[in-house]
C-alpha cells in the first residue's frame, strides 16, 4: 500500500512543479477558455493555472483514501505489492497529470 500511495503523491508533486513552472514563464494574464472558433473568450491572472494540479491532487488523496479503503476491507494492509485496482489509479492520475499539463501549456500559449 505504501507504494501506491508514494507513486501517487510523487504524481501530485510533479504536477505541482509543472504547475509552477508554467506560472513562471506564463505572461501575466493566460487564457481560461477557448471557444469551439478558437477565440479566447475568458483570461484570467497566470495563478489560475494552479487549479490544473490542485484538481490532480484532490483527485489522487480520494485515490488514495479508496485505496486504503479497499485494502483494510479485504484485510491486505500487509500486501506488499501494488495491487491491479491501484495500478489503475496510478495509470488514471498519470493520463491526468498529461492532460493537465498539455492544457496549461495551451492556456499560456493560445494567443
Amino acid at each position: 500500500m505504501k507504494k501506491a500511495i508514494l507513486t501517487l503523491r510523487l504524481i501530485s508533486l510533479i504536477g505541482l512543479l509543472v504547475g509552477v513552472g508554467f506560472i513562471l514563464v506564463a505572461p501575466q494574464t493566460v487564457a481560461l477558455h477557448i471557444t469551439a472558433d478558437n477565440v479566447v473568450d475568458s483570461s484570467g491572472s497566470r495563478f489560475m493555472l494552479l487549479l490544473e494540479p490542485l484538481l490532480l491532487i484532490i483527485v489522487n488523496e480520494v485515490s488514495i483514501l479508496s485505496i486504503k479503503r479497499y485494502r483494510r476491507n479485504f484485510s491486505l494492509t500487509e500486501a506488499p505489492m501494488i495491487l491491479v485496482k491501484e495500478w489503475y489509479y496510478i495509470s488514471a492520475a498519470i493520463v491526468l497529470l498529461i492532460t493537465f499539463s498539455f492544457l496549461m501549456y495551451q492556456q499560456i500559449t493560445w494567443h
